[in-house]
């Protein structure tokens, strides 16, 4: 893990691993992945790859499986991907639908 400058902004880096390599995970001006994230924890990331060799992902989402940190609730089901406006997370509008369709259906 490491938090790095490029220019004014800042990026946190955090080279995840398996038995099939490196992945390199990127997150613009957000110090939070590293609160996030420890060693040996099993997580699943999926986004969209700006290179392949070496792999990367920019401001990907993820899964925890277990250990510390949050767990979502997207792993396993057909999530859809909604148009946003600046501020609103992807997490953010799937919990708020979820929690509307619960409590009227």
């Amino acid at each position: 893990m490491k938090k790095m400058r490029r220019g004014k902004k800042f990026f946190t880096r955090i080279i995840f691993y398996d038995e099939t390599g490196d992945l390199f995970a990127y997150w613009w001006n957000q110090s939070w992945p590293m609160d996030v994230f420890r060693e040996g924890q099993l997580v699943i990331l999926y986004g969209k790859a700006r290179k392949i060799h070496p792999p990367e992902l920019v401001n990907p989402e993820f899964e925890i499986l277990y250990g510390e940190g949050i767990v979502r609730f997207c792993f396993g089901k057909i999530i859809p991907v909604y148009s946003l406006t600046e501020g609103i997370s992807q997490h953010w509008i799937r919990s708020l639908i979820a929690r509307t369709l619960k409590q009227y259906l």
